[in-house]
């Protein structure tokens, strides 16, 4: 089938186009400060129907529903409603931090909706509109969720299936940080947000290591149970929480330090029948890893029988491998 592109309309602007999306059947473009909502009519010509002014400078947009998030290249991010009678673009809220954000993203979870927004000193940031929280302001302050330091700077983002895990700063990732480190180096001092302007609160911290909390595999047993006990669990249970974290994304993901070890605890677990197939069978010790909103390219289930049988391809070639050998 032949598939063509024909021109429509074009416009001339006084300005850079730097961010497009769509709204609601509207097409939404940024040029440096304005945002326009334009109609496509009688499909001849573009008609601004709508627009509203930011501070400095629009480098990337998203849109959930009638909701626009807008990141600025020195102001943060602004969440803006959209309604149609009478049409026009309402400011619901926005982070009052100077922050210099290359891109802004949304995660759902539940009923939750939040903001992950990037900045130029390679963070990671989680924020929410609240508007029943009392430090929101009725909402024109969006709270800060999460902060995170990636150490690399994110131009761009993409949505896939994925499981959000929820859970908290404490537990065995603590028993890890406090352990010896290469270098002695500190994982979690690296982690924490790096910014060079002060900040108006105080950092949140609620998004934690993937693959720090996956070197708990390959420790000593007596250690594995030394951490365990101190934190009120089992090494069992953590290792049911650790399958159900890596059954939720590819081995891609993980440092190449670790796959192998995962692999193996993978396929134990699935011939015990153990691995947790969704978020409702996993223990309460769950972990939320900065993986869905970076490089993540997750799975609904994670294929085991996939990895066994990538396993058993290798474990042929390396015989015909052999055979051939010894037949020359």
């Amino acid at each position: 089938m032949d598939h063509k592109l024909k021109l429509l309309h074009s416009e001339e602007v006084k300005g850079s186009v730097t961010a497009m999306s769509a709204i609601n059947g509207y097409l939404l473009t940024c040029v440096g400060t304005k945002v326009v909502v334009r109609s496509f009519e009688d499909n001849e010509t573009l008609t601004g129907i709508a627009f509203i002014d930011v501070q400095i400078y629009v480098t990337n947009v998203k849109v959930v529903k009638n909701t626009i998030m807008l990141a600025d290249a020195y102001k943060s991010v602004w969440f803006i409603g959209f309604q149609d009678e009478p049409t026009k673009p309402v400011l619901l809220g926005k982070d009052y931090h100077p922050m210099e954000a290359t891109n802004v993203c949304y995660l759902i979870e539940g009923q939750t909706l939040q903001i992950a927004v990037s900045d130029s000193e390679k963070n990671i940031r989680l924020l929410q509109y609240a508007p029943f929280n009392v430090q929101s302001f009725s909402g024109q302050k969006l709270i800060c969720r999460g902060d995170y330091h990636i150490g690399s700077q994110i131009q761009s983002t993409i949505s896939v299936p994925k499981i959000v895990l929820s859970g908290s700063d404490e537990g065995i990732r603590t028993q890890i940080v406090n352990g010896v480190h290469a270098a002695g180096l500190n994982p979690r001092a690296f982690r924490l947000l790096q910014s060079k302007d002060r900040l108006n609160y105080n950092p949140v911290k609620g998004i934690l290591d993937g693959d720090l909390l996956f070197e708990f595999i390959g420790l000593p047993a007596n250690r594995q149970k030394e951490m365990t006990k101190q934190i009120g669990t089992g090494v069992d249970r953590i290792m049911d929480d650790l399958a159900g974290i890596a059954s939720t994304i590819t081995l891609h993901d993980i440092k190449a330090d670790n796959r192998e070890a995962i692999t193996k605890l993978l396929v134990n677990r699935d011939q015990l029948g153990l691995v947790p197939r969704n978020l409702e069978s996993l223990c309460e010790h769950q972990f939320y890893t900065p993986r869905s909103l970076v490089r993540a390219i997750v799975a609904d289930n994670i294929p085991v029988g996939y990895i066994r049988l990538q396993q058993q391809e290798a474990e042929q070639g390396n015989l015909q491998s052999q055979r051939s050998g010894s037949g020359s």
